[in-house]
């Protein structure tokens, strides 16, 4: 490696770099089959004409073959849409492929029989007798589709489980699901890898308290279920969020170990390699083999390999074998932001850090400060940078103290990861002495967990500027590797010339875009969750949907948005005001208008933090009016009469929500909250371009009178599909709009030209 600083990937003649040249190919072509429905004959024919053409072109056309082969198999590996009867039965059967992982909310992998293919997460409800690996069961529940919340900006994770192949999710009782027969499933992971899992687990439950034990369990095999999720969060602020990931650090940990324990017995050569061969294999096999632990292993086997057989290897090579076997075995794994990010940071690690530590020779300072402090740091630093555009695509912020903490967290995950292994080990010997060394671990990760909690209690060092789309980050990439080969001619040319285009393109951007007036309806999964946004970024928020789905807060960091003008809580239920739960301390409301300050203690706590956030409260009601924020915003309910009913608990929460008009540019938007009773405001001039259906569309608010008094052209059903009133039938050739964000995703009505331009999920989701 140390003459990659010299000699590039791309461009250099000669097998050594073939690999590379391959994956870029390879992974070309998979996205090409994402991209372009080409006929599978036409590829056919592509790949003959380039392999015919490659005698007479140096064999340039053979890389356009591969590309189409590499299409063509990720094509046919692409999984068909599952059957719609499947979600029409009360019975199916399946062989289990994975147990539950934990007490907390206990979870299986059923892999469904024929007729029927792909898997479905079960949730045991009550079941005391879970089935094992390879049970063949029979669930006497329906499935269920996916649901989860589709919104423009955001990971669709309805996408994101189909690449993984999973059809759909049940929940079952004791007396729903029933053990048929046993000894399914592939044989070397019933008889080797799970029976060392559940040993596993069952020891860090004997010796660990809880929180404990799920660190160390998330540091050991990469699951992080039973983790709380404030400590998840404060790993994710701290930015040490890789180590709870199994990848070059954790293989690297046990190889190191396992190379320690057979130089200690003079086990030397081939035994010493196929020895630690079948130990790295059996952890990444425990781990579940995801792309960064199957990355590991690869390169890892591979350096090891280099010993008996007397051949250097090349780290760039083996990663890029590593990313073809993981194309090979899976092409949809290309898309998954775990491969992405795994890959990036070895490579940014392999191209950058040998000329940092030859530069670092010739500074004048002790060898242990340089080897562990300056060159660990710059292991961390340029891990960091090389994964920051990904970072700010799929999470919208980046973590700048990351290459800090990690200098003193990975420290101590690289003791805590070997004392896991010892006590796991020697259990099997003496629980006794076991216990002894699971008091040291306890330390060890208690110290792990505190010093995490305060680097990531640290707000001011995580950025959120906004997600970064896909052409910007493969001109930075683009810059880099032009930086890489800065010591040839083109390559400085090229650099100097894509710096000038991409200021000039920020610069002129800047001027002459402003951000579009639009009403985004999200998709919140329950709830309501309204934004508007005008041209000259004045904000106001219309309910918040349910906390814990994490829209709202994941949609304003996917926009770099911090700072609200005005949000509208319709009522007290938490399917309006959740949201705002999960906004922390970066976020920053104006002014906050309810209807009342009475309701449960999350609605208090809500109200508490946003006091403490000196936030401006007002108690709207009919009659008040904002305006100067781009919409103009005009309550036409509650009455005072209403709210004094309300507080002696004769009006239902329901009715106590805030109506009211969001005009712009003429174009008015009737939002009803959850009002049940539209006959207190029929006597009121309701009529509206568009209706947000009262209360997801139930009966007792969706009367026709009020459709009769609104006329609307658009109707917006949020959180509830099918909706309890037929809405669904019942509007079709009424001469209206009918959109529910739940059947289709987030809604945007952008003004062009003041103007207002329906604007679907399915239309949005590749834009911001």
């Amino acid at each position: 490696m140390t003459e990659l600083y010299g000699k590039r990937l791309i461009g250099q003649t000669g097998m050594r770099y073939a690999a590379t040249r391959a994956l870029i190919v390879a992974g070309a072509g998979v996205v090409l089959s994402q991209l372009f429905p080409v006929a599978w004959w036409i590829i056919l024919i592509v790949i003959i004409l380039a392999m015919a053409s490659a005698r007479f072109a140096h064999g340039y056309p053979l890389y356009v073959a591969l590309a189409a082969a590499a299409l063509l198999y990720a094509r046919a590996r692409t999984l068909p849409v599952p059957e719609p009867g499947l979600y029409q039965q009360n019975r199916s059967r399946g062989v289990v492929v994975e147990e539950p992982l934990t007490r907390i909310n206990p979870r299986l992998v059923v892999k469904l029989a024929q007729p029927w293919w792909g898997k479905v997460f079960v949730w045991l409800r009550d079941s005391s007798n879970t089935p094992r690996y390879g049970d063949l069961v029979e669930l006497r529940n329906e499935v269920r589709p996916f649901s989860f919340p589709r919104n423009p900006g955001l990971v669709d994770y309805n996408i994101v489980l189909s690449r993984r192949g999973f059809v759909g999710q049940t929940n079952v009782r004791k007396s729903q699901i029933t053990v048929l027969s046993h000894g399914h499933g592939k044989i070397w992971m019933r008889l080797l890898i799970v029976p060392c899992r559940r040993y596993v687990f069952r020891t860090i439950n004997r010796f660990l308290p809880r929180k404990e034990g799920a660190l160390l369990t998330g540091l050991l095999l990469g699951n992080k279920q039973g983790l709380p999720r404030s400590v998840q969060a404060a790993f994710a602020d701290s930015g040490v969020m890789h180590v709870l990931a199994v990848s070059g650090l954790h293989v690297g940990i046990v190889i190191g170990m396992i190379w320690l324990l057979l130089s200690l017995i003079w086990v030397r050569g081939w035994w010493r390699f196929g020895l630690i061969a079948f130990a790295v294999i059996m952890y990444v096999g425990l781990t579940g083999a995801r792309p960064a632990s199957f990355r590991a292993m690869v390169m890892g086997l591979a350096a090891l390999l280099s010993i008996p057989t007397q051949r250097r290897v090349t780290p760039v090579a083996s990663l890029s074998v590593a990313g073809l076997f993981l194309l090979a075995m899976n092409p949809q794994a290309l898309f998954e932001a775990g491969f992405q990010l795994s890959f990036v940071a070895t490579l940014a690690i392999l191209l950058i850090v040998p000329p940092i530590s030859r530069k670092l020779h010739s500074v004048h300072v002790s060898q242990w400060l340089r080897k562990n402090a300056l060159l660990a740091l710059a292991v961390s630093g340029t891990a960091f940078l090389g994964i920051a555009p990904l970072l700010l695509h799929y999470f919208y912020r980046v973590a700048m103290l990351s290459p800090f903490s990690s200098l003193l967290i990975v420290p101590l995950v690289g003791l805590a990861i070997p004392l896991g292994f010892l006590v796991v080990v020697v259990n099997l010997v003496s629980g006794f002495v076991a216990a002894i060394f699971a008091e040291s671990l306890r330390l060890v990760l208690s110290v792990i967990l505190w010093l995490t909690q305060f680097l990531g209690g640290m707000d001011w060092t995580v950025l959120e500027p906004g997600k970064l789309c896909w052409p910007w980050i493969c001109c930075i990439y683009g810059l880099f590797f032009l930086a890489l080969n800065w010591r040839r001619g083109w390559a400085r040319t090229g650099l100097r010339l894509g710096l000038a285009v991409s200021l000039n393109i920020l610069v002129w951007r800047a001027a002459f875009t402003r951000p579009q007036t639009n009403a985004v309806f999200l998709d919140p999964g329950r709830g309501d969750a309204v934004f508007l946004g005008d041209s000259l970024g004045r904000t106001v928020l219309i309910d918040a949907g349910i906390n814990r789905k994490r829209v709202l807060r994941d949609f304003l960091r996917s926009r770099g948005i911090h700072r609200i003008d005005i949000a509208v809580v319709t009522h007290p239920d938490i399917d309006h005001y959740g949201g705002l739960l999960d906004l922390d301390n970066r976020f920053h409301i104006d002014k906050l208008l309810i209807s009342t300050t009475q309701g449960r203690h999350a609605y208090q706590r809500m109200l508490d933090r946003f006091r403490k956030d000196r936030t401006e409260f007002v108690i709207a009601g009919k009659g008040t009016e904002i305006q100067g924020l781009g919409f103009g915003l005009r309550f036409i309910w509650p009455e005072g009469k209403t709210r004094f009913l309300y507080r002696k608990g004769l009006v239902s929460t329901n009715n106590m929500s805030l109506v009211a008009f969001a005009e712009y540019a003429g174009f008015e938007m009737l939002f009803t909250g959850d009002l049940d009773d539209p006959n207190l405001i029929q006597d009121q001039d309701v009529r509206a371009d568009l209706l947000k259906s009262p209360h997801h569309g139930s009966r007792k608010g969706n009367r026709q009178l009020l459709y009769d008094c609104v006329q609307p052209r658009y109707v917006v059903v949020m959180g509830r599909y099918p909706t309890p009133a037929g809405l669904e039938q019942r509007l079709i050739g009424y001469g209206n709009h009918y959109i529910n964000t739940r059947q289709e995703g987030a809604w945007i009505l952008r003004f062009r030209n003041n103007e207002p331009v329906a604007c679907p999920y399915l239309a949005s989701r590749f834009g911001r």
